[in-house]
Order: C-alpha cells, then sequence, then structure tokens
C-alpha cells in the first residue's frame, strides 16, 4: 500500500495541491509543518517529526540544487513541500484509522 501510495498519481496530485496551498498560506516553515499534520492527522507534529521533515526537506532541496539545469522542478520549495505532503500521506497514520 505504502509505494503504491508514493508512486500514485492521484497521492502525487494531491500532496502537490496541498503542498501549494501550504506556500500559500504562511511564509513560516514550522507554521505550514503544523497546518499539514492538522489536516492530515489531525494534531501537530512531534518535536522529533518537526525535526525530521525539516531535514528531509532541507536534503530534499539541496538534492535539487544539485540537479541539472534541465532536471531542476521550476519551484524547489514547491517540489520539496510536496516530498513533505507525500511522505505525510505515506505514513500508516495518516493511511490506517485506530
Amino acid at each position: 500500500q505504502a509505494l503504491y501510495l508514493m508512486n500514485s498519481t492521484f497521492a502525487n496530485t494531491h500532496a502537490r495541491l496541498t503542498a501549494e496551498r501550504l506556500l500559500g498560506e504562511s511564509a513560516d516553515d514550522a507554521r505550514r509543518l503544523d497546518l499539514l499534520f492538522r489536516r492530515a492527522l489531525g494534531r501537530s507534529p512531534t518535536k522529533t517529526e518537526a525535526a525530521a521533515a525539516e531535514r528531509f526537506r532541507t536534503e530534499y532541496r539541496k538534492t535539487i540544487e544539485s540537479l541539472g539545469t534541465g532536471q531542476k522542478p521550476k519551484n524547489p520549495d514547491l517540489a520539496a513541500w510536496t516530498a513533505v505532503c507525500l511522505s505525510v500521506f505515506g505514513s500508516s497514520e495518516f493511511r490506517f484509522v485506530e
């Protein structure tokens, strides 16, 4: 399920749409992450989750910056936030109701 979700056109489209919304709502990355977690999981991220998400986003952004000109996305922030959103959508907490 997780692999299917990560490769799903539907999930990727909605991750991008969610990232666009987050980028439009706040300029503060911590606020964006809190909004994402509240909407997707119904709670704020823990300190550990927030730190992991920030590391992931930063590393993802560095990877994007190292790509050749023809491979770089037009909006690196959107690409990085889309990846964060997709990772939250792929979490077991999002996929399963307890």
